[in-house]
């Protein structure tokens, strides 16, 4: 069970990071079955209230990206919180802080994205240091417990070929660990033979 917990995305760029967590963010506002149960045996068993959203994007633009693809997924907006990039308070917004401690506590969301992971760690904390990253996202297992909140975090993967599972999770496997789920995200073989033919 991954509820209160950490979830991360693991993929290079271009393979649907982004289209991914969007589409959880607009169905689970929405109060529809995510992607992961549409077409399940039990899906229409499972019944919840709409959630509040809260997200953070460093790679894509609230306004001309990320709204309008939730917008596009019919998402319900009065349910979904952001801090735009461009706003000055951005740069507060980092795993342990207390800026970002008190708007979990202000907003109770029942999902909080991070896209990526990097751009919310502190600069001075290494990735590939265990004892850092355990030490860093040990406050989101914290607030999780305490405030209701589920962590979902993209992460690239890193460039080593013929790597697979938590060797492919870049800089820092330790995070394998730590998260409850992982999701991997990529093209398949029968993906590209399409596109070749």
């Amino acid at each position: 069970d991954s509820k209160d917990q950490i979830t991360l995305i693991c993929a290079t760029g271009g393979t649907g990071k982004t289209p991914i967590w969007t589409s959880l963010a607009a169905d689970l506002s929405a109060r529809r079955p995510p992607l992961f149960e549409k077409g399940s045996d039990f899906a229409d068993q499972i019944h919840r209230d709409p959630m509040k959203i809260l997200f953070f994007s460093a790679e894509d633009t609230v306004e001309n990206v990320i709204k309008k693809r939730l917008r596009l997924q019919s998402a319900v907006m009065r349910n979904i919180y952001t801090i735009s990039v461009s706003n000055p308070n951005f740069d507060k917004v980092r795993f342990g802080t207390k800026y970002l401690e008190a708007l979990i506590r202000k907003k109770r969301p029942q999902l909080c994205i991070f896209d990526p992971l990097q751009a919310f760690i502190d600069g001075k904390t290494k990735m590939a240091d265990r004892n850092a990253m355990r030490q860093t996202m040990r406050h989101l297992i914290e607030w999780g417990s305490q405030y209701g909140t589920t962590f979902l975090i993209v992460m690239h993967t890193n460039k080593q070929m013929n790597a697979w599972g938590r060797t492919r999770m870049a800089d820092s496997a330790d995070l394998w660990d730590i998260a409850r789920c992982v999701w991997m995200v990529g093209d398949t073989e029968e993906i590209e033979d399409r596109k070749s033919v």
